[in-house]
């Protein structure tokens, strides 16, 4: 899943989930605060205002029959 983080964004977190059959829960894969030096992170493209981030999965293809993956962003 790729998409940008703004990087004046106080008081927000970026939070990816994946789940197996959009049911109610959600897995936390990844999120903001974890940072882009974080083992989901494949890529962060820094740029003046944002970072484009590319975040994997902690399942392998195989494994599943279909996989979904959602950004949310949150406000604390």
């Amino acid at each position: 899943l790729t998409f940008p983080v703004r990087k004046d964004t106080q008081g927000l977190t970026y939070v990816v989930e994946a789940n197996d059959a959009l049911t109610v829960l959600w897995t936390e894969v990844w999120n903001s605060g974890n940072g882009v030096s974080h083992a989901q992170v494949v890529s962060a493209v820094d740029q003046t205002d944002r970072t484009i981030v590319t975040i994997k999965d902690t399942a392998d293809i195989g494994t599943q029959s279909k996989r979904f993956l959602r950004a949310r962003v949150v406000q604390q």
